[in-house]
C-alpha cells in the first residue's frame, strides 16, 4: 500500500528554492558582536543549539530533539535527520557563530511578543539562524512544538540550497545537454565524480562510485497519455521497467529493482512553481545484496506531452548515509528547463 503525504504550506517551503518563511513578532533579540560575513563552517546536517543547560535538559531541549532528530526515511541503519550540538548560552565562540545552522533561545519574563523567527546570514554565508523568544521554558517548548515542521523544513531548505549552489557552480554542461535533448530540461550534475554509466532512448544513468559510497541519478522521459500519468503506481511501474532494463548489477544477470515489500511515501510538492510527485522508498539489486534509499521526482513537461522522472539513490557501506543521501537528493532540486 502506498502512503500519501500532502505537505502543509510550512512544510512545502523547503521545496521553494531561495524562499523564506515569515517571522513572528518578537522584538529584535540583543545579539553578540557580529563579524564580517564569511563562508560557513561545520559539516552538513549539524545544528548548534544555544540555550541554558537547564532548558536543554528540560522541555525546550526535548522539543528541539523531537523536531530535528527524527529518523531519515528508509535509511538502514536508522540515522537522525540532523546532528545537534548543545552550547551553553554565553559560550558561543566566534568559530561556533559561523556554523551553517544555529538554533538560539532567549527565555525570560521580560520577553515581549514571544515567537519564532528566522534570520539568514547572521554571522556567515550561507547560514540560517532559528530564534525562539519566550517568557518561560514551557512557552519555549510549546513554540518549538507548534512550529516543528516549519523549523525542520527551514533548516532542510538551507542545506538543500547550499548543495544546489554547488551543482550549478560545478555543473557538467555536457551531461546537461545530453539530458536536455530528450527531457527538455536537466538537473545540474556536479563535477564530483559523476559519469554517464548508461544511456538509452529517453533514459540516462549518472553514477558516482567510490570504494564505500555509490550515488546515482537517473533521468527518464516518455510520452504522456493524459490519464493517470502521475499516478504513483504507474510512475513506479515505468521507473522499474527502465532500471530493470538499463541498470545492471555486479553478478551476471542481476539488475536494479525497487523493493515491493516496503510501502513508499508519496508527497505532492512544488519546486520553483513546478508541481511534482515525490516518491521515497528503497531500491535493491535483483540477484545481489546491494541496495539503499531512493527518492524520485516526477512531473509533466510544460506542454503536457511527456512525463519526466528523476531518481536519486545511494549505496553507502560506511560513514553517515544521511549526508550523502541529502547531497544526491539535492541534485533533483537543481532541475531547470532548457532556455
Amino acid at each position: 500500500m502506498i502512503k500519501r503525504r500532502i505537505l502543509t504550506a510550512a512544510a512545502a517551503a523547503v521545496l521553494l528554492l531561495a524562499a523564506g518563511l515569515s517571522t513572528t513578532g518578537c522584538k529584535q533579540i540583543k545579539e553578540l558582536a557580529k563579524f564580517d560575513t564569511t563562508t560557513v563552517l561545520g559539516m552538513s546536517g549539524e545544528v548548534i543549539v544555544i540555550m541554558d543547560k537547564a532548558d536543554w535538559e528540560g522541555a525546550p531541549g526535548a522539543a528541539v530533539r523531537a523536531a530535528l532528530e527524527s529518523p531519515v526515511d528508509f535509511l538502514d541503519p536508522a540515522e537522525n535527520k540532523f546532528k545537534l550540538y548543545f552550547v551553553q548560552k554565553g559560550n558561543l565562540s566566534r568559530q561556533l557563530q559561523m556554523n551553517r545552522n544555529l538554533f538560539m533561545f532567549e527565555i525570560g519574563e521580560d520577553c515581549e511578543n514571544a515567537g519564532v523567527s528566522y534570520i539568514d546570514d547572521m554571522y556567515a554565508h550561507p547560514q540560517i539562524t532559528v530564534k525562539v523568544k519566550a517568557h518561560d521554558a514551557d512557552e519555549a517548548a510549546r513554540l518549538v512544538t507548534e512550529n516543528a515542521d516549519a523549523i525542520y523544513h527551514k533548516i532542510e531548505l538551507a542545506e538543500i540550497n547550499r548543495n544546489v549552489l554547488s551543482c550549478y557552480r560545478y555543473e557538467l554542461k555536457d551531461i546537461t545537454e545530453k539530458i536536455e535533448a530528450f527531457a527538455g530540461g536537466s538537473p545540474r550534475i556536479p563535477n564530483t565524480g559523476y559519469t554517464v554509466a548508461a544511456q538509452a532512448p529517453g533514459f540516462i544513468w549518472l553514477n558516482n562510485a567510490t570504494t564505500y559510497v555509490t550515488s546515482g541519478v537517473i533521468v527518464t522521459a516518455y510520452p504522456a497519455t493524459g490519464e493517470n500519468d502521475l499516478d504513483p503506481a504507474e510512475l513506479t511501474r515505468r521507473l522499474r521497467e527502465q532500471i530493470n532494463a538499463n541498470v545492471p548489477g555486479g553478478p551476471e544477470g542481476s539488475y536494479m529493482d525497487i523493493v515491493e515489500t516496503i510501502s513508499p511515501i508519496v508527497s505532492d510538492i512544488r519546486v520553483n512553481g513546478r508541481p511534482i510527485k515525490q516518491i521515497r522508498s528503497r531500491w535493491t539489486i535483483n540477484g545481489d545484496t546491494m541496495g539503499g534509499p531512493y527518492v524520485s521526482h516526477s512531473f509533466l513537461t510544460p506542454d503536457g506531452k511527456k512525463v519526466v522522472t528523476m531518481m536519486a539513490f545511494l549505496f553507502c557501506q560506511r560513514y553517515d548515509n544521511r549526508i550523502y543521501f541529502r547531497k544526491v537528493e539535492s541534485i533533483l532540486y537543481s532541475f531547470k528547463w532548457k532556455e
